[in-house]
């Protein structure tokens, strides 16, 4: 099953949000946050989006930081 990542509540066109993993380490792997690319804004994740979207790939070319 693939899981669809939710939409941007500000676009007029729908647009999938990414899962913005550039804030992340392995000490703390939820540190993600939404981003769309149409608006270009950012949003915290619920804690439902945290549990359901855990382990799911961050957006291409958007580097996952180790530290």
């Amino acid at each position: 099953m693939v899981l669809r990542p939710p939409q941007c509540p500000h676009c007029r066109e729908p647009r999938p949000l990414w899962k913005d993993t550039s804030t992340t380490a392995p000490k703390l792997p939820d540190r993600w946050r939404w981003y769309c690319t149409g608006c270009r804004q950012v949003w915290e994740p619920t804690d439902d989006h945290r549990l359901r979207y855990r382990g799911t790939p961050a957006a291409p070319g958007i580097p996952v930081r180790a530290g």
